[in-house]
């Protein structure tokens, strides 16, 4: 183990490596006379444009920031031994390690893998062509663009431990990482976090080894797409989607069902899922927004409190725990619930509907439709589409179709748009299958109107008898 706290710069003076004043390259060999290099990093942080170059046979480096500041090399990373090679990142403290270079291949078929080690920080910034592997044992690694993974087909592997992750930082460019990088996650809390930008994951994902979570999540406000398939190799595996980002994200693969795994949505954010989904395992949405615009009709799905189920898709049964939301369509649309709804006593529903127009569902006005048993209950909030209420003295607003029982625990009508003195808002479910809200007169203005009718059938009457 070399360990320094300064290396220097080409031309730059003294360095714990001697001056470096009258150096062509100021080349760092690691590896030499077949042995593993190791430099470790104990300075306050610095930029290098010093050249590391993996020099032994299949052997590779250890790169160990230990230091305090940000450690960047800029320079290309060279491999000029014969054999594969492996560059392994290491470090525990605050300080992040950045290699800005390109890292590459020997030549032919020996590749150049990956490990990051240790609690600490990489970040891979440079336009990188090497095709080996890359495996995340602890810590983070961290990408700044497209190639940062390397060119070629390969796995990257998030191993388990706590807090371990891969993030996207696309805040110099969006970063598409292609469906040539599939993705291997195992144990608890291993995960892909999105930082910054509008960043696209094209690749497949595989839920491995042991009971937990496979978290994604994206935060700030950039957001994320997952655009390849999701499956699990064994039992006891969770998809979590989480994340507090402001912008939308999405999942427009499919959740398999191989070996039934489960799905949470966490954190204040929203997730969209667009694609076909063929899971069993349990849905739950415990914070944030979950949007089904594809299909999870395999899944048993429940809503925590605070938490919202919206979208257009499709979904199995369906519960609406107290505090929990369900808000169907965007803006508005058609929710189909394929099984079971029950709503609790304390549970909300949001709904957007036309003043002008009653069309049952259509993109016109919200609608959850399919049901099979429906327990009514909860609070209902009815906004205007566009426009008001306002003039409306009549009409009738498909909320919910059902084909089998219906269990009336009252619809609490609590957050309604104004109308007309005289008019009110009630709710039919009269119609069998059929729950409906309506404009009605109030009952008051009813029996005045009734008795108004007597009175003037009377005056009608006696003036005919006088008439007579």
């Amino acid at each position: 183990v070399v360990s320094v706290s300064n290396i220097g710069s080409i031309g730059g003076g003294p360095s714990n490596f001697g001056s470096s004043a009258n150096a062509t390259d100021g080349t760092i060999h690691m590896s030499v006379n077949g042995a593993t290099g190791y430099l470790r990093y104990t300075g306050t942080g610095e930029t290098t444009d010093r050249v590391v170059n993996l020099a032994a046979n299949t052997n590779g480096a250890y790169l160990d920031q230990s230091g305090t500041g940000l450690l960047k090399f800029t320079s290309d990373f060279t491999a000029t031994g014969a054999g594969s090679k492996n560059i392994a990142l290491l470090g525990s403290t605050a300080g992040v390690g950045e290699i800005a270079g390109a890292i590459v291949d020997n030549s032919g078929t020996n590749t150049t893998r990956i490990s990051k080690e240790g609690t600490g920080t990489w970040v891979l910034s440079g336009n990188n062509t090497f095709t080996g592997s890359v495996t995340i044992s602890n810590g983070v690694l961290g990408i700044t663009n497209s190639n940062a993974l390397g060119l070629g087909t390969k796995t990257v592997t998030i191993n388990a431990s706590a807090n371990k992750m891969l993030e996207l930082d696309g805040s110099g460019g969006d970063i598409t990482l292609g469906s040539n990088l599939s993705f291997q996650t195992s144990g608890i809390n291993g995960a892909i976090r999105n930082v910054a930008g509008d960043n696209t994951i094209n690749g497949s994902i595989t839920m491995t080894l042991g009971n937990g979570d496979t978290r994604i999540i994206s935060d700030n406000a950039g957001s994320l797409t997952l655009a390849g398939n999701i499956s699990a190799s064994n039992s006891g595996r969770i998809l979590e989607l989480s994340g507090d980002s402001t912008a939308d994200n999405t999942f427009s693969g499919s959740l398999s069902n191989s070996n039934t795994p489960a799905l949470n949505k966490t954190g204040t954010g929203t997730w969209i899922l667009s694609g076909t989904n063929t899971y069993a395992g349990a849905t739950t949405v415990s914070g944030g927004t979950l949007v089904v615009n594809g299909n999870i009709s395999t899944s048993m799905t429940t809503v925590n409190s605070g938490a919202t189920l919206g979208g257009s898709g499709t979904t199995g049964s369906v519960t609406i725990d107290d505090g929990g939301r369900l808000a169907p369509g965007n803006s508005p649309g058609t929710l189909t619930i394929d099984g079971d709804l029950g709503l609790n006593n304390a549970s909300l529903l949001s709904f957007e509907l036309n003043p002008m127009d009653t069309t049952v569902g259509g993109g016109i006005n919200d609608l959850v439709t399919g049901i099979s048993n429906l327990t009514l209950d909860g609070l209902l909030t009815v906004t205007a589409t566009s426009g008001s209420f306002s003039g409306v003295t009549s009409g009738s607003w498909r909320l919910f179709e059902y084909s089998g029982s219906l269990t009336d625990n009252l619809l609490v009508l609590d957050t309604m748009p104004d109308l007309d003195a005289g008019y009110t808002w009630s709710l039919d479910t009269g119609a069998s299958g059929q729950i409906n809200l309506v404009v009605i007169p109030e009952p008051r203005a009813v029996l005045l109107g009734g008795l108004g009718l007597l009175v003037l059938l009377r005056r009608s009457r006696n003036r005919s008898v006088r008439t007579a």
